[in-house]
Order: C-alpha cells, then structure tokens, then sequence
C-alpha cells in the first residue's frame, strides 16, 4: 500500500484542480450556496435548523436534511463566504481518493486503482456539481461508502460491512434526498435481480435508524422529498420553457455580448457544429453527455467475461444509468430537471469498471475503447468551464452587488427575483424576505412563478408584501409584465431593480 499513497495524492491533486481551477477569481457564483450558508450562519446565532424561514415569505418548515449543514457550521462564517467554492472541489477529491483505494483493494493493482481515480476525476457530471458549492458532493461521498460497504458484505458475508452499510445508509439520509432515492431504489433493485429479502431489510434498517437518530425528523425530510417529486411530476413540462409562458406574445430580450464568449464559447460552438457531420464525437455525445464512460459499461457484458469484486459494480452502475434514461424519456418519478444526478452515482462504479476493463487482459483497443469516453469527457468539460468562466450570468452574484446594497439600506422588506436565480443569494446578502420557501412540503406554492409565471406580480406583491422586484432583462423583457405600481430605481448590466410606489 505504501507504493501506491504517491498516485493516490496525485489523484486528489488532479480532482481538486480540475474542479476549483475556473472558479479561481469568481467567489461570488452559485444559487445554492448562499441557502446554505444562510441556514449556516442561522445555525452559528443559535436561532435553531428552523430559524432560516424567517427569510422566507412561503411558509413551511425547513425539511431540507440536515447533516451537512451542522457540518459546515464548523467553519468560520468569513471563511465560508469568500472561499465556500473550494468545498466541493476538496470533497469530491475524496471521492476520487475513495475509488482509488477501493480499485487497489479489490485488485492489488496501483495502474487499475489509479485509472479508476482518474476516469472519476474526468466525468463531467461529478465535475459540473462540484463548480458551485451544494449539497450533492457531500452525500455522494457517503452514499459511495455505503454502496462499497454493501457489496463487500455481499462478496464477503462480514457483518462489519453490514453494520458499516447500515451506519452510512443512514447518514446518507440525513444527508441529502436524492442520494437517499437512488440509495433505496438500487436496495430494491437489488432485491429483484437476487431474488432476495435481504436488501429491503437492509433498507429498513437504514429508515428507522434514520428516523430514531433524528428523533424523528427523517418523516419530515420525506415528506418534503416526495412533495418535490410531486411538483415536478405536475411541472415538469414547464421546465425549460419561456419564462412568461402565461404571455406567449412576449419575447426575450438579446442578452449582452462579452468580448470573451465571442472569442472562446462562439467560435468553439461554431467549430464544434460546422464538423458534426463527420465528428463521432458529436453524435456520441448525444447519447450520454454527461458521463460518456457510460457508454463503455454498456458494453462490457458484450465484450469482455472478466469475473471478481470489481465486476458486482456493474448492476450498481447499470441500473443508475437505466434511471437517467428513465428521468429523461419516461418522466420517472418526475425527475426530469434533477436527471442528470443519477450520473451522479453512476460515476463511481463506472470509473471502477472501465479502470478495470482497460487493464485485465491489458490490449490496446481496450484502450482506445475508453480513449474515446475519455475524449468526450474532455469536450463536455471544456463547456462547464466555459459556461463559469463567460456565461455565468444567472449564477454571478458579483455583478448584483449595488442591488444588493440597495436593498439592504431600504426600510421596506420583500423581494421576488424573476427568474429565480438569485432568489436564495437576497436573504443572505440583504437580510431581506424573499418570495420563496425552504420547505420541500411547500414547493407547489412556488408555480406562481417558478418554473414559469403564472400568477400576475402586481397580484404577488400585494398577496405578500413584496416591494422589490430585481429582473433580469435578457430573461423577461419588463413590458411583458404589465407593471403599473413599481418604478426602476437601479439599472445595470441588464438587471433592473424595481421599487413598489403604491
């Protein structure tokens, strides 16, 4: 083991850098970052997991799972603001560094472990989560342990690894609702393929450890998971749509043009498009954008008859991977927007997998195989870091910096953000309420305005108290919503702040 510690830092290395090296320079980027570091710092006053919803003007309890916030409250506030987006990127390390040691373990091979390491470092689904800080990351590294934990039980019959599975199935719950999805739709899964009760009962052991640790709470955090799934599956074809749906004769304004989307994002687009007709890439890439070296595990039960601990990932990274499909053409569970996070979890076994493809019974088209996924990765990561290194516009909150002190010196409270974007960056920024909710439970009363508007804002405003509008103008052109009771107080860089005069 010794002989492999070098190539398992050097893996770490390459994960954080690949992740933190656009956001250097850029601190102020994110939508979910400033939720959290709200219920963070509310956390820090002593105001209790609940005491974020006084920002908030949709009522309902903060259901969100708690466990990664109380462990982000271990970190000074100041520190959390200006450096939050080196998070993610030292978290998602550790998954790089968890493949590693798992692929070494399992084989006893540094080159296996390694390439295993670094496939996971270069799958752009785990990559695009870490460029923000967020929830997801978090609850992958514990939902990795678990599942790992899981099939070594499996292969083993140590009850350690039971008791291990079970102790991080339930962290993992208390972590973070999709993972804890994925988590029991692969135990049931499993249970279909194996013909067995053993995983449901694992399962519930999971749910009532989760449910007696938090005293409770974990109902509420279901709740709240199922009320998600409820709104999208109600929503979901809004998603995506033109903002004033409600207004189909209103059209989006031009959005402003940076020198350097011109002269990196326009010409890379415009290469990439005029060769697509003779580039494979472009067409594979259809298929699978997200985690190419997907499409390299369907293969191998065609190709290769390769047996051992490494291959009883290949359910686990199979059927995720079923689940992405099934969210993107099937609707599945109403998870259409958050589809993509499947691949979250089909990221681990895959890297494992095509690791191991590439070195048992080494042959150079093997090689090329992966080469292939590899070369697509790098195209599909190249468009995440140009998407925060010019494009970022609804995730920059650096350029709302006067809204924001606008608004905090005002005496009146309530704002909307249209679209939403910036919504969760006003009560952090500003101390003010905003027209949203915490509560998972309560997502239906957002379809006033989110994913699109359907309830008129003059009717918002005075239902709720609203004196702020802040609208991004490349979005919704303001003669789109009839405003009769606000005046501009503030323009620029295509934002405008409105102020209610009545």
């Amino acid at each position: 083991m010794d002989t492999a510690v070098p190539l398992i830092v050097a893996v770490g290395i390459l994960c954080f850098v690949l992740r933190a090296y656009p956001r250097i320079g850029k601190p102020f980027i994110g939508h979910d970052a400033w939720a959290i570091l709200l219920v963070v710092d509310e956390l820090k006053k002593r105001q209790g997991y609940n005491g974020v919803t006084r920002y908030f003007l949709l009522g309902g309890d903060h259901d969100y799972p708690p466990l990664f916030f109380y462990f982000l409250s271990l970190f000074p506030s100041k520190w959390l603001r200006n450096y939050n987006w080196l998070i993610n990127p030292l978290l998602d390390s550790l998954n790089a560094i968890l493949v590693t040691v798992v692929g070494y373990l399992l084989t006893s091979n540094i080159w296996v472990a390694a390439t295993a390491g670094a496939i996971y470092s270069f799958t752009p689904v785990v990559l695009e989560e870490s460029l923000t800080l967020n929830t997801r990351i978090f609850g992958m590294i514990l939902f990795n342990v678990t599942l790992v934990s899981y099939l070594l039980f499996q292969s083993s019959g140590d009850l350690l690894f039971l008791l291990l599975t079970i102790v991080m199935g339930i962290l993992t719950l208390l972590s973070h609702k999709f993972a804890s999805e994925v988590l029991a739709l692969l135990l049931v899964s499993f249970a279909i393929i194996d013909r067995s009760f053993q995983p449901p009962l694992i399962l519930l052991a999971i749910f009532l450890g989760a449910v007696i640790s938090s005293g409770g709470f974990y109902l509420k955090v279901l709740r709240g998971q199922i009320g998600i799934n409820k709104f999208w599956l109600k929503h979901y074809r809004d998603y995506g749509a033109n903002y004033m749906k409600s207004k189909p004769e209103a059209k989006k304004a031009s959005k402003p043009v940076d020198e350097r989307e011109v002269t990196v994002r326009t010409r890379v687009t415009s290469l990439w498009n005029k060769t697509k007709n003779v580039n494979p890439l472009y067409w594979l890439l259809k298929l699978n954008p997200y985690n190419p070296f997907a499409l390299v595990v369907v293969l191998l039960p065609f190709i290769t008859t390769e047996g051992g601990w490494t291959w009883a990932f290949l359910p686990w990274s199979l059927l995720t991977l079923i689940f992405f499909y099934a969210a993107t053409y099937l609707r599945f569970l109403g998870h259409y927007p958050g589809r993509t996070q499947f691949l979250d979890y089909n990221a681990f076994p895959t890297a494992l997998l095509c690791s191991a493809f590439i070195w048992n019974a080494f042959a150079y088209w093997k090689l090329a195989v992966v080469g292939v996924a590899f070369l697509m990765a790098v195209v599909q990561i190249g468009r995440s870091w140009i998407r925060v290194t010019t494009v970022s516009r609804s995730n920059d909150q650096s350029l709302l910096e006067g809204f924001f002190d606008y608004i905090r010196k005002s005496p009146k409270d309530g704002v909307i953000c249209i679209p939403a974007s910036h919504t969760y960056a006003i009560p952090y920024f500003t101390g003010k309420k905003v027209f949203y909710t915490m509560s998972a439970s309560n997502y239906e009363k957002l379809s006033a305005f989110f994913p699109v508007l359907t309830v008129p804002i003059e009717e918002l405003s005075r239902e709720y108290g609203i004196n702020f509008l802040l609208i991004d103008k490349t979005v919704v052109p303001l003669n789109a919503l009839g405003l009769s009771g606000f005046e501009a107080v503030m323009e620029k860089d295509d934002y405008v702040l409105l102020e209610r005069t009545v």
